[in-house]
C-alpha cells in the first residue's frame, strides 16, 4: 500500500457516508470542507450508501442538514439503483417488499401484484407479516428473480443490534434454492450503475469507506482504487483477516486531499 501515484490518474471520488463522511448525526471533523476543496479541483464527486429504508430525497436532505453541499443525481443507493434497473428494464414488472415511503418513492413502475418478473427486497420493517413473506415466497417458487436491497444481516444503532434486509434475503434465497442479485454495496453491478450515472470509468476512480467489506470489495470488484478510513466501522482484525486489501489506508477522511497529490 501506498505505492499507488495517483495524480493526474483520478477524476473521480465515491465516498461512502456514515462512518466516512459523517458519525452519529455529525460531519467527521472537517469532512464538509473537504468536500469542497475536492470540488474546486474538479474532481466528480459521487456519494454511495447502502441505506435501503428511506427514500433517496430524504437521506439527501439529512447530509444537507448537516452541512454537505450534495446534489441529488450525486447520490446513489439501492433504492436508486433498483429505479435505474427498471428504466433500463421497461419491459420488466415488479412487487416491491419495501417501506411505504420507499415504495411511493419508486412510483412510475410497473408494479405486478400477481405475476411480477422481479421481487424487489429491501428494509420492509413497517410491514412485516407471515402473509406478507408467504406472499413473496410464493412469488418466488413460481418463476420471479430476486432483486435484493442489502445482504447485510444485521446493523448496530443506539438501542442495539438489529436484524437486517439481508437475513431476510438469505432465507428467501435458501427456501426456494434462488440466489438473489444484489443492488447494493458491494456488488459489481451497484458500482457500475453509480460510475455510468457519473459518467466515469472504474480505473480512475476512488472509492473511500470504512467498511472494507463492502467499500473495499466493491472498488476491488470493479477494479477502481480503494482508499479505507480509520473511522465508522473500521476494524483492524478485519482488514488483517480480509482477503481484498486496500490501495491505501488513512486516519480520516481529512487525509484525502493530501494523498490525492501524493508523488
Amino acid at each position: 500500500m501506498g505505492d499507488l501515484i495517483m495524480r493526474g490518474k483520478i477524476d473521480t471520488i465515491l465516498f461512502d457516508l456514515d462512518g466516512t463522511l459523517y458519525a452519529k448525526g455529525k460531519p467527521i471533523k472537517s469532512a464538509v470542507n473537504v468536500i469542497e476543496m475536492l470540488r474546486k479541483e474538479k474532481i466528480k464527486l459521487g456519494f454511495i450508501t447502502n441505506t435501503d429504508g428511506w427514500p433517496v430525497e430524504h437521506i439527501l436532505k439529512r447530509l444537507i442538514n448537516m452541512g454537505f453541499n450534495i446534489a441529488l443525481e450525486e447520490l446513489f443507493t439501492p433504492v436508486a439503483a433498483v429505479k435505474q434497473f427498471f428504466t433500463d428494464n421497461k419491459d420488466k414488472s415488479c412487487y416491491l417488499l419495501v417501506t411505504d415511503e420507499v415504495f411511493e418513492s419508486l412510483n412510475g413502475l410497473n408494479v405486478n401484484e400477481s405475476n411480477p418478473d422481479y421481487v424487489v427486497i429491501g428494509d420492509f420493517s413497517d410491514k412485516i407479516s407471515y402473509e406478507e413473506i408467504n406472499k413473496v415466497f410464493r412469488f418466488i417458487m413460481n418463476g420471479s428473480k430476486i432483486l435484493a436491497l442489502s445482504k447485510t444481516n444485521y446493523y448496530f444503532k443506539d438501542n442495539g443490534i438489529n436484524i437486517n434486509t439481508g437475513a431476510f434475503v438469505g432465507m428467501f434465497e435458501k427456501a426456494c434454492e434462488k440466489e438473489a442479485v444484489l443492488l447494493g454495496k458491494p456488488s459489481k453491478e451497484f458500482f457500475n450503475l453509480a460510475l455510468n450515472r457519473l459518467g466515469s470509468k472504474a480505473e480512475s476512480t476512488i472509492v473511500i469507506g470504512d467498511d472494507i467489506t463492502v467499500d473495499v470489495a466493491g472498488a476491488k470488484a470493479v477494479e477502481a482504487f480503494s482508499v479505507l478510513v480509520k473511522t465508522g466501522h473500521y476494524s483492524q482484525e478485519i482488514v488483517e483477516s480480509f482477503k481484498e486489501k486496500p490501495d491505501y489506508i488513512i486516519e480520516d477522511i481529512t487525509y484525502l486531499p493530501s494523498l490525492l497529490t501524493e508523488e
